[in-house]
């Protein structure tokens, strides 16, 4: 899971990811507002920034505008870690849109404690189930470029060990997989969980119809080829109505 660390001391960036790097946290480090930013567009998908206020040129403060004024990454959660701690500074971070603050200096529990219950609550990973490596290697692209984090599987019987041990917002399944089928797999996560979406996609249509799919209990069903756009449309869909609300910086305009 990626990072993002906006500090000009190496110092403290130095400290955090020698805090973060063992935990299983990849650190993607910037000096400036503006670098940081050069990163959330070359370094996708980041799941968490941390930044330090003070900082030349532009500040944290800054940043938070520019995410909060950026559909795709207003959502990103932000910790700030500063040396300023007075209470209006506080109010301001969280009222631009920071979801936490840590007052420095960073002491390894601390920091640890905030980021992983941050990343615990903006847990919204999408399970991708297909045996066809090209179709589930671009499925996981355009399920991160929307930033959700994905897991990849390959079979019916691997799916139902991941949704055991992860927090699953949503599933995207083929419908024909080796050994346990997309309908039998879809059968288990909706008796085990009838609130998970469950979006179907076929290269079969002949074989296997959206009612076929509908009636067997998904939530959506696609064919192959299939528009990118068309995923993230029905996956934005099926998320809105089990949540019951929209997630703006989830919804990618059509283009092309």
């Amino acid at each position: 899971m990626k990072v993002l660390v906006v500090d000009d001391d190496p110092v403290t960036l130095g400290t955090i990811n020698g805090f973060l790097t063992p935990e299983g946290f990849e650190v993607v480090a910037a000096a400036t507002v503006k670098q940081a930013i050069q990163a959330l567009d070359a370094q996708r998908p980041i799941r968490l920034i941390i930044a330090d206020i003070m900082m030349p040129s532009k500040d944290g403060f800054e940043l938070l505008n520019f995410l909060h004024s950026n559909l795709r990454y207003r959502k990103v959660p932000v910790l700030i870690c500063s040396a300023l701690g007075a209470p209006d500074i506080i109010v301001k971070s969280i009222q631009l849109g920071a979801r936490d603050f840590l007052k420095k200096p960073i002491i390894k529990e601390n920091l640890l404690a905030h980021v992983k219950k941050l990343v615990a609550e903006n847990a919204n990973t999408v399970l991708i189930v297909d045996d066809q490596k090209t179709i589930a290697d671009l499925l996981k692209r355009v399920v991160e470029r929307e930033g959700y984090a994905s897991i990849v599987v390959d079979s019916g019987e691997e799916a139902l060990e991941a949704l055991a041990a992860n927090p699953v917002v949503a599933v995207i399944s083929e419908i024909v997989l080796p050994g346990m089928s997309g309908f039998d797999l879809l059968v288990s996560i909706k008796d085990q969980r009838p609130t998970l979406p469950v979006l179907m996609i076929t290269g079969s249509s002949e074989q296997f119809n959206r009612e076929d799919a509908i009636g067997a209990g998904a939530d959506g069903y696609i064919t192959k080829p299939f528009k990118n756009v068309e995923i993230v449309r029905k996956l934005t869909h099926l998320i809105m109505n089990r949540t019951g609300k929209i997630d703006i910086s989830r919804i990618t305009a059509e283009k092309g």
